[in-house]
């Protein structure tokens, strides 16, 4: 629109999209760190095993969610950046995939 245009937007945007491939980078690491080593969880001592098994694995099955769905969310800011070669469709596909991941979720928080 060239209403106000600055010298140092461009920079600035870059900076921006960096910060935001760096941060979901970060969250996809943390979720691969409590895939592997486990969620750090306070301990009850008078849960049965069938119950702390029950839990772990609806728990790895949603941090895989969360994983598909970060590593999904990293395509925008990479395409951006130009560091993921992806075209205009595989990011749109992505960003659809995305959503229809996390809509369960959403929507049960929402339901609350």
């Amino acid at each position: 629109m060239n209403i106000f245009l600055v010298s140092w937007y461009t920079p600035i945007l870059l900076e921006a999209y960096k910060f935001w491939f760096y941060a979901i980078c970060i969250a996809i690491a943390n979720t691969v760190s409590d895939l592997v080593f486990g969620p750090v969880a306070p301990s009850t001592p008078n849960g049965s095993m069938d119950e702390k098994t029950k839990v772990e694995a609806s728990g790895n099955s949603s941090l895989l969610n969360r994983l598909v769905i970060d590593c999904l969310d990293l395509t925008i800011p990479g395409y951006l950046l130009g560091w993921i070669p992806v075209s205009n469709m595989g990011v749109a596909i992505a960003m659809l995939a995305s959503t229809i991941l996390v809509w369960p979720t959403a929507w049960a928080k929402a339901q609350q």
